[in-house]
């Protein structure tokens, strides 16, 4: 039997053009991306698929809000004591845009193994391919306000999944990676040729994640039990061992830094 999916959304998009000269717009997409697979490498649960496998699938992004600008800053050497050669090239034909991102983080699963254990597969659900998922005893998922770089998600919720489980003892994806808060922004100087004419000398100042703050991308989805069932592997400022600083639920994977990039373009 193959798999399934289903995809719902809600989708806002407004412009505003300004009277002197700039523009503003905004994109908000609301969606729920739902299915058994989403790929063709999905392994799917031989038991039942559907009660398995069926949830929030890997490109689901519940919310998305993306803002673009463009604004041309007014001229502040036009008609007084600026007005000069000096003067307007300083304060005149000056551009500023940007792209603003708000992307909420997409699902994905928790793992874990038992140390000295190295068929865990076969010895808990019988099956070389299919294993055996953490046990919840509420959700992981920790408001915003709670989490911390070496504590993104509850770690005290999990425990390893007892002989002859079926691989449903939890959601196939029961967590959430880190959204996505990124800034892109671009300053533009014109230098013209002569005072009146569209000739003229672009310098460019790009910026990617312009307030170059931290993204993290992903924590540390895979827990490790010892053979009582006792976590081992937290991060060290958690009670885990000394020197494991990207243990069990801390993050350990960040996006791109700032980017800057420079440029010089001539419109004739």
């Amino acid at each position: 039997m193959g798999g399934t999916a289903n995809y719902n959304a809600l989708q806002v998009s407004l412009t505003r053009r300004l009277a002197k000269g700039g523009q503003l717009g905004a994109a908000y997409t609301w969606s729920h991306a739902l299915g058994t697979s989403g790929s063709y490498d999905d392994q799917m649960n031989p038991v039942n698929m559907r009660v398995a496998n069926y949830g929030p699938l890997t490109f689901d992004r519940r919310h998305m809000l993306v803002i673009n600008y463009v604004y041309d800053l007014p001229k502040l050497a036009e008609n007084n004591f600026l007005d000069n050669p000096v003067g307007r090239a300083i304060f005149n034909n000056w551009t500023v845009s940007g792209i603003t991102s708000f992307i909420a983080g997409q699902p994905d699963a928790l793992g874990y193994n038992i140390s000295g254990e190295s068929i865990l597969n076969r010895k808990v659900t019988g099956s070389d391919t299919w294993g055996p998922r953490l046990v919840l005893s509420r959700s992981p998922i920790l408001s915003s306000g709670a989490r911390a770089w070496d504590r993104f998600i509850d770690t005290s919720v999990v425990a390893p999944a007892a002989v002859g489980s079926k691989g449903m003892d939890s959601a196939w994806r029961q967590v959430v990676r880190p959204g996505i808060n990124n800034w892109d922004v671009s300053v533009f100087k014109n230098f013209p040729f002569t005072k009146d004419t569209a000739r003229y000398v672009q310098l460019r100042l790009e910026m990617f994640n312009a307030p170059n703050h931290p993204q993290f991308s992903d924590f540390n989805r895979t827990a490790t039990f010892n053979a009582a069932g006792q976590l081992t592997n937290l991060p060290t400022s958690r009670g885990g061992p000394t020197g494991q600083t990207y243990g069990f639920g801390a993050v350990n994977a960040a996006r791109n830094p700032r980017i800057i990039q420079l440029a010089t373009k001539v419109y004739f």
